[in-house]
């Protein structure tokens, strides 16, 4: 018997077994483009459009009311403040709230919620920067700064907006923040429950002089969602 013949069996088995892990390597990298290809389709990417938005705010009684958030809740957290204490209310005339909120994708956003997030704060006689002993009072957390957008669900090509301005300007008793820096947390699902987020730099501006007004700008992007492959 020739050496050709005693080896042809593990040549081919050698070839069986590359043609096997050739096929593997197709299948899991088609399933991948697969699946990646869903998602693309049913992603929806959120973003304020660029620019400033100012409007005239109401200087009323707190009553220890804030918006969307229960009544107990507010004057639980917020017992130390009176309630005939003057806060900063959009005008109930106002139909639209702040920003433009646009779904770029191609899929629906659901669940749509929008966090302020200050970062430095600038008051008429001091400025501070908000870190993690700050941002754990009331008026600067998440808590009392997550909001829906409305409407909450946005298809493709829709907008939406925040429906209040954030706690720390709301919650502005005694008329001293002039500005702050920061960004907005934009969270949302996909059709099949995939959490996504965008982040976007904004800049706010106070002002009391005259009448009372509330300014912000939505700026650049710093985090969109991304699909790995």
């Amino acid at each position: 018997m020739s050496w050709i013949t005693e080896v042809a069996p593990v040549i081919t088995s050698i070839g069986s077994l590359s043609g096997v892990a050739a096929a593997l390597y197709v299948s899991v990298k088609t399933r991948k483009e697969v699946r990646a290809d869903r998602l693309i389709r049913t992603l929806p990417v959120l973003a304020f459009e660029r620019g400033g938005y100012r409007f005239e705010i109401e200087r009323s009684e707190f009553n220890h009311r804030i918006g969307c958030f229960s009544p107990e809740s507010v004057k639980e957290t917020f017992a130390a403040i009176p309630g005939s204490a003057a806060v900063n209310r959009m005008p109930e005339t106002m139909t639209a709230g702040v920003g433009s909120l646009i779904n770029h994708g191609q899929g629906t956003a659901f669940d749509v919620q929008v966090t302020w997030v200050a970062r430095d704060i600038h008051l008429k006689s001091e400025s501070f920067e908000i870190d993690a002993r700050k941002g754990g009072e009331p008026k600067y957390h998440a808590a009392f700064n997550t909001l829906p957008s409305v409407p909450s669900n946005l298809p493709p090509g829709s907008s939406g907006h925040i429906p209040q301005i954030p706690a720390f300007a709301y919650l502005d008793t005694e008329a001293h923040l002039r500005s702050a820096d920061g960004h907005v947390e934009i969270r949302y699902r996909d059709a099949f429950g995939n959490d996504w987020k965008t982040v976007q730099t904004i800049y706010i501006e106070m002002g009391y002089e005259a009448k009372p007004y509330f300014h912000c700008t939505f700026m650049d992007l710093q985090e969109l969602p991304s699909i790995r492959h």
